[in-house]
């Protein structure tokens, strides 16, 4: 799994017209956007992937609350944004909210102010990967951070990515890693129904 992660970022580092790709990538995801949407747990893009501060600023816009993540050791907590002035370079530079408070321990202010999403249909949790399958199935960064999360706090998922990062095959799943419910491309919209 090293390997196919290693290669599809290299192939994603070279890929031409990111920017062009992620504004089509972010016309799908408003068209396909439910409308009972009032909460968005979302990550800010760095370097090579799907660039996502357009969709967070026009989701503030929409007066839908919008939620980025923040590393603290080896786990993630959402904190909300109400303008990209919130976020600041963080873990690996990926811009996070700036939630710092001197004298405090982050997991001490995460228990105060983290939002969590609920397994509601006002919830939406957008995802990064490195791969995708067309089952649904996700390879993130291999430190399992989204996995722990969702196992914990289960709610819609969708990831973003462009198109090069879908592979035919099935990718093999551990039972702990997570499928994503809908995968957006700057190609199409895939959605998957995991329950049945």
């Amino acid at each position: 799994m090293g390997l196919i992660r290693k290669l599809m970022i290299e192939t994603r580092n070279r890929l031409d017209r990111k920017e062009e790709r992620s504004a089509e990538i972010a016309k799908l995801f408003f068209s396909h956007l439910p409308e009972d949407v009032k909460k968005v747990f979302i990550f800010a893009g760095v370097d090579s992937e799907v660039q996502t501060l357009g969709i967070i600023e026009e989701l503030i816009k929409k007066g839908i609350r919008v939620y980025c993540p923040k590393v603290c050791v080896r786990d993630i907590h959402f904190f909300e944004v109400s303008s990209l002035s919130d976020l600041q370079p963080g873990y690996h530079r990926i811009p996070e909210p700036a939630v710092e408070e001197e004298g405090r321990d982050l997991e001490e202010i995460a228990a105060e102010k983290a939002v969590d999403p609920t397994d509601t249909p006002d919830c939406l949790m957008v995802m990064p990967g490195v791969v995708f399958d067309e089952t649904g199935g996700r390879m993130g960064y291999g430190a399992g951070m989204y996995d722990r999360y969702l196992a914990k706090h289960p709610c819609r998922k969708v990831g973003l990515a462009y198109e090069i990062q879908v592979r035919e095959s099935p990718l093999y799943l551990k039972p702990t890693d997570i499928r994503v419910d809908a995968l957006i491309t700057e190609k199409c919209y895939r959605s998957w129904d995991h329950q049945s």
